[in-house]
């Protein structure tokens, strides 16, 4: 199966240098999932928003990182829009939907609210990074692995759950017993 063609805007690689940890970062680490497509116009856009006064000193973005994400970009196939596009609230939008029709791209993705309010233009979808993330790029990571505590009346099956069900500082597992399911806190797995 063939890898979509994605355009980033530039709030995505902004973000993703904010937060090296965050959603942004790990699309853009994720280039197996998709092809990266850019243009002239959308390369220069970024070189500027990273060389502004105040961008690396008021953050924690590291001059590093910036030349890697300009790498990166310059690395990236690069379109030649032909048509213009006049449909954003933001005319300086309009670059990222011509050169994703010029592309072929699947998908653009923004955090920007002028853009996603179109929600699709000319077949190709117009994506939140998150919702990108949940919806194409799969990271996988392997499967939880089954716990199994000693009980006198036998053994149970016990499946980890995350942190995030039950809001609480330990983990806690989904045992279950031939009678009943319940949950119990996995042994030395309180979080400091």
């Amino acid at each position: 199966m063939a890898r979509p063609k994605v355009v980033f805007d530039t709030n995505v690689f902004v973000r993703a240098l904010i937060n090296p940890k965050g959603i942004n970062a790990r699309l853009i680490l994720s280039l197996s999932s998709y092809v990266l497509v850019t243009s002239a116009a959308i390369v220069e856009e970024v070189a500027e928003v990273l060389s502004r006064p105040g961008v690396l000193d008021d953050t924690a973005i590291r001059k590093l990182d910036v030349e890697r994400v300009l790498e990166l970009l310059t690395r990236a196939p690069m379109v030649s829009p032909t048509t213009a596009v006049t449909v954003c609230r933001d005319p300086d939008d309009n670059k990222f939907l011509e050169a994703a029709i010029a592309a072929g791209a699947a998908y653009l993705v923004t955090s920007d609210k002028d853009l996603r309010d179109l929600g699709e233009y000319e077949g190709m979808k117009i994506e939140d990074p998150l919702v990108m993330r949940r919806s194409t790029v799969r990271i996988r990571s392997p499967a939880p692995r089954p716990l199994f505590f000693k009980h006198a009346r036998g053994i149970w099956s016990c499946v980890p759950l995350p942190l995030s069900t039950f809001g609480a500082r330990s983990h806690r597992a989904a045992c279950v017993t031939s009678k009943r399911a319940f949950l119990r806190p996995i042994p030395g797995s309180y979080i400091k």
